[in-house]
């Protein structure tokens, strides 16, 4: 089975300047099988974050400051994936790439 998850970044947890216009309203498309294995939801939480980066940042140089932006844009929307797919072993994996603690509510 497909699922289609959308997040919504908050205006409030970041500047207008700081969200790319289309990562304001991201989709993500995925198996829900990917979430049986632990390898499968390994895999599953590398293509959230590499689509996370591909709609936060900008290619070429810039200044700092946006490149701190996209950073924090690239991890508002992992978060906002992780939350809304709520698996206990994706929430692990994220926690562990970002040295923090989370639960999930399910699994």
């Amino acid at each position: 089975m497909t699922s289609k998850l959308t997040a919504f970044l908050s205006a409030l947890a970041m500047s207008a300047a700081a969200l790319p216009a289309m990562a304001s309203e991201a989709s993500f498309k995925f198996n829900q099988d990917q979430l049986e294995t632990s390898a499968g939801t390994h895999r599953l939480y590398n293509n959230l974050a590499t689509r996370a980066q591909n709609l936060c940042t900008s290619p070429g140089i810039r200044p700092i400051a946006q490149r701190k932006n996209e950073r924090q844009c690239t991890q508002d929307l992992i978060d906002g994936f992780v939350e809304e797919i709520d698996d206990s072993r994706l929430t692990k994996i994220h926690a562990l790439a970002n040295n923090t603690r989370r639960f999930a509510s399910r699994r």
